[in-house]
C-alpha cells in the first residue's frame, strides 16, 4: 500500500491511497468522513482531502472517523467533560449511521487513556484503559471510548452482523499545523519540567502520520485497539521513536526545571486550591513520566511514519513561533500558569519561587 500526498488549496494535503496487495483482500476505495469539531478533525479532513461531515449524516458503507479530542486548549472539569460528551453522542451517531452494515467506524483517541508512570513499560495495542473518571482531557478520552463503543454495540440487535466494525486509534501525543494541546503547550513556558528522580521518555506523532495510520486502519480493517506514535527502525525491526526531556528541551530551545516529584505535586495542589491550576492534578504525571507507545499491529499492517518525534517538536516550537498571541501569554511568567499545561504551570510557579528564594524573598 502507498500513499500520494497532494497539495490542496487552503487545506493542506490530501493522501491517496494506491492499493499494492492489501493482505486482507479489500481494495482501496473506500470512502472517509470525519465527524467532530475542532483544529484536530479540520486537519484529518483536509488531509484526507474529504468535507468535515460534522452535523451529517452521510450514507452507508463509509469508513467513519469519529475524533474525540478537538486538537485545541480548552477548560477542563465536570461541565467541560460533560458538554464535550453530549456533542461527542451527536457525532457518534451520525458516524454509526453512516458506516452502518458493512462500514468501519475508527475511533481517534490518546494512549493518555491508559496511563503514565516512573520507568512506565511501553503501552501495547493490549493495553487497557486506566483513567476513567479522571476530570481532564484523559478522563475525556476514557469516557469518549466507552461511549462510543456502547453506542456501536447497542446498534442492530436483529441483525449483529450488520454493525460497523470498531477500530479505537490511541495515539501519543499529536503535533500539527494548529494543533494546541494540553502537551504541546508544555513548550509555552521558558522552562520544560523534568524529575529530578527518573528519565522520562517523549514521543510524538504528527497529524500527516496519523492520518495515514487511520488509512492503514481503513484498508486492511484492522478491529480493536491499536496504537500510534513516532518510530524508527532498530537492528531487531522497529522501536518507538523518543527522546529525553534533556534533548527535547535542547531542540526546543528550552531550559529544564529539575524537581523531585514531590516538589513538583506539593506546587501542583498549592496551584490547584488556589484556582490557577490549568486542569487536573493527574495531568502533572503526563509531563513528568513516560507514556510511550509501541505500534506493533499497525506496523506489521504496512504503516510507516515519517515524522520523528525531534522533528514534531521543532514543529510545536515553529508553531509557537508563528503564533505570538499563545507564545506571548504563555512566555509572560504567571501566564504560563493561567494558559498553559499543567506541567507548564508547574515550571512557571517553581521557577518564580526559585528566583523569589535566591533574592531572599519568602
Amino acid at each position: 500500500m502507498s500513499f500520494t500526498v497532494t497539495a490542496l488549496p487552503g487545506k493542506g494535503n490530501k493522501i491517496t491511497v494506491a492499493s499494492a496487495g492489501i493482505r486482507s483482500g479489500r481494495t482501496a476505495s473506500r470512502s472517509y468522513r470525519v465527524f467532530g469539531s475542532g483544529p484536530l478533525p479540520d486537519a484529518i479532513s483536509a488531509q484526507l482531502g474529504v468535507l468535515n461531515a460534522r452535523g451529517e449524516q452521510g450514507r452507508a458503507g463509509l469508513v467513519a472517523i469519529v475524533v474525540i479530542e478537538s486538537g485545541s486548549p480548552h477548560a477542563t472539569g465536570a461541565a467541560r467533560s460533560l458538554a464535550r460528551l453530549e456533542a461527542l453522542t451527536v457525532d457518534a451517531e451520525h458516524a454509526i449511521q453512516a458506516a452502518g452494515g458493512g462500514g468501519h467506524v475508527i475511533v481517534v483517541s490518546s494512549a493518555a487513556v491508559c496511563g503514565a508512570w516512573p520507568q512506565r513499560p511501553d503501552i501495547t495495542d493490549a493495553d487497557l484503559a486506566v483513567m476513567q473518571g479522571d476530570l481532564g482531557w484523559v478522563g475525556t478520552a476514557a469516557a469518549g471510548e466507552s461511549l462510543v463503543k456502547e453506542l456501536v454495540a447497542s446498534g442492530n440487535h436483529a441483525d449483529p452482523d450488520r454493525l460497523p466494525r470498531l477500530t479505537v486509534v490511541r495515539t501519543a501525543p499529536l503535533v500539527g499545523q494548529d494543533i494546541d494541546t494540553a502537551m504541546t503547550r508544555n513548550f509555552g513556558a521558558p522552562r520544560l519540567l523534568r524529575s529530578a528522580q527518573h528519565t522520562k521518555r517523549w514521543q510524538f506523532l504528527h497529524v500527516r502520520d496519523l492520518v495515514s495510520a487511520l488509512v492503514v486502519v481503513g484498508e486492511s480493517g484492522l478491529c480493536g485497539t491499536v496504537v500510534a506514535g513516532a518510530a524508527r527502525e532498530s537492528a531487531g525491526g522497529w522501536e518507538p521513536d523518543t527522546e529525553s526531556t534533556e534533548t527535547v528541551a535542547r531542540i526546543a530551545g528550552r531550559r529544564t526545571l529539575s524537581l523531585s516529584d514531590k516538589a513538583a505535586a506539593s506546587i501542583a495542589l498549592r496551584l490547584d486550591r488556589a484556582g490557577m491550576l490549568p486542569g487536573p492534578v493527574s495531568d502533572l504525571a503526563f509531563t513528568l513520566d513516560s507514556w510511550v507507545v509501541m505500534p506493533s499491529k499497525l506496523l506489521h499492517a504496512g504503516w510507516r511514519p515519517q515524522v520523528s518525534t525531534a522533528e514534531c517538536v521543532r514543529s510545536v516550537v515553529g508553531a509557537l513561533a508563528n503564533h505570538p498571541g499563545v507564545g506571548s501569554k504563555l512566555l509572560a511568567g504567571r501566564g504560563a500558569i493561567a494558559a498553559g499545561a499543567v506541567g507548564a504551570a508547574v515550571a512557571a510557579a517553581g521557577t518564580i519561587m526559585a528566583v523569589r528564594r535566591s533574592k531572599g524573598v519568602t
